[in-house]
């Protein structure tokens, strides 16, 4: 019996889920349990997931976490998160690399395959079959490079891949549960560990359309951990005269260990302890340990910055969807869970937002329904999804020629005219861009290529380019000379 296994990879966890019986099933990953983190540990024993984690005690400079943060981005678009990384990362020829215990080196994509490696082989233990297909969710936001990216790594895995867009998922799982119910307009705001996105959807008769999804992948709680450690450094550098952390880089990963797990105690009470023993020692060897208390108010003011980000993000989805009249607003993500943005999304929609059931599963429930509606079983809502990002070309001015805007529903096709500059042009070089600046270098190259014309054309005369993405948000290309009719297509490749 053909099986879609519904995949999820996140920051922080990763799940897998089945269509069986007429049923979504969780599959029991490591020791029974339905999530295990999205970890690799790069040492000799290549531990992913919840033993890489709970090894990375001993190596923990060579735990990575936060794959999706580095997934489909070169060398130089990381610099910020630089800092917050606790692995080795080089540089190579502005690819990414991750260096394990003996200093051979691994792209993101790599890793990625390996944490899809051991959900794939969780899933064929648990049904007692090969499985061969899978269905990923990914992040709504993600550009075409990291779309592509993962693309790559599933297909090393799994000989048919389709992905959907996390926020998708999750509301086709929400209308499945009659949480979003006929008539209904509702919006979903989802913090994870790395990333914050917002949909607004509508359900009617039975068919959930998305009106609208912003994103940003730089933007999650583990950034809220990284602001509060700051803030204990210095802290406690004005107490000791001594920073924080010193070479020890298992010190560091404990900090931040105890930071989390007062972060969540913060979601029941107005302050929380931080304390680790030897995370230094003063200059005459004496052990220093880290031992502070941490409120609600405090953690608020430092993520002042962060909750404008996820304010301008749910105003620019209303915007974008014409500012509906909400029914519901459902928090999704372990980050919507500290008051602080709770209270940021209500005042900010004007309305108290609600927290979904199994919040933490929606993504990878919807994605096997999905899967099961590729196979054409069960009963699974139709859905109109969206894409999160505007393509176009550059223009001779240096200007974004805008051919597909974002918020188009996908599959999305779309033609505009341009004009050639001068007379007798031989081709026309075409650069295909994604971003919403007006300024074309502002925005992502993602391929180009030349166009030949007919001899001796007169300036000013037509070229139609055709950009366009299939179901998986994955983009078309194609420029064709309208005197001629000649065209050719482009097929979007990266270096990764």
């Amino acid at each position: 019996m053909q099986a879609f296994v519904a995949i999820t990879i996140g920051n922080s966890q990763a799940r897998a889920a089945v269509y069986e019986n007429g049923q979504v099933q969780l599959v029991p990953l490591e020791e029974g349990e339905h999530s295990m983190p999205s970890a690799v540990l790069l040492h000799r024993l290549r531990e992913v997931g919840k033993y890489a984690y709970l090894y990375s005690g001993t190596d923990p400079n060579l735990l990575v976490m936060n794959i999706n943060r580095l997934l489909g981005r070169k060398y130089s678009e990381i610099q910020a998160d630089l800092p917050n990384l606790s692995f080795s990362v080089e540089n190579e020829s502005n690819r990414i690399r991750l260096i394990d215990w003996i200093g051979s080196t691994y792209s993101p994509i790599e890793l990625y395959a390996m944490v899809l490696r051991r959900l794939h082989q969780a899933t064929e233990r648990y049904l007692k079959r090969p499985v061969t297909q899978a269905v990923i969710a990914v992040q709504g936001s993600f550009d075409d490079f990291q779309r592509r990216s993962v693309r790559k790594a599933a297909e090393s895995v799994f000989q048919q891949v389709k992905l959907i867009n996390e926020p998708t998922a999750a509301v086709l799982a929400m209308g499945s549960t009659h949480q979003i119910l006929t008539g209904q307009q509702v919006m979903t705001v989802d913090l994870g560990a790395g990333k914050c996105e917002v949909a607004v959807v509508s359900n009617s008769n039975s068919k959930l359309r998305i009106k609208a999804i912003t994103g940003d992948t730089h933007l999650g709680s583990n950034d809220i951990n990284y602001l509060i450690f700051n803030y204990l450094a210095r802290k406690f550098e004005q107490s000791y005269q001594q920073p924080l952390i010193g070479d020890s880089v298992m010190a560091r990963h404990e900090v931040l260990m105890a930071i989390e797990q007062a972060k969540q105690d913060l979601e029941t009470n107005n302050s929380a302890e931080v304390n680790v023993p030897f995370v230094n020692f003063d200059r005459f060897g004496q052990a220093l340990h880290l031992q502070a208390t941490i409120t609600s108010q405090e953690v608020k003011e430092l993520a002042q910055g962060l909750l404008a980000r996820i304010k301008r993000l749910i105003n620019g989805c209303l915007l974008e969807a014409d500012r509906p009249k909400l029914d519901q607003v459902f928090l999704l993500g372990g980050g919507t869970k500290l008051p602080s943005v709770v209270e940021l999304v209500g005042n900010t929609v004007r309305q108290r937002p609600v927290r979904a059931k199994n919040r933490d599963e929606l993504a990878v429930i919807g994605a096997a329904l999905y899967g099961a509606n590729l196979l054409g079983l069960g009963e699974v809502m139709e859905i109109e999804d969206v894409t999160a990002h505007s393509l176009g070309i550059t223009t001779y001015t240096g200007t974004m020629g805008f051919v597909l805007k974002r918020q188009a529903v996908i599959p999305a096709l779309n033609t505009k005219r341009f004009l050639t500059t001068q007379n007798n042009q031989s081709a026309v070089s075409i650069e295909i861009r994604e971003g919403e600046e007006r300024e074309a270098n502002s925005n992502k190259l993602i391929g180009q290529f030349d166009l030949p014309l007919t001899a001796n054309l007169p300036r000013n005369s037509p070229i139609d380019v055709t950009i366009g993405k299939d179901d998986d948000g994955i983009i078309l290309v194609r420029a064709q000379d309208c005197a001629s009719g000649r065209a050719r297509e482009i097929s979007i490749n990266y270096d990764l």
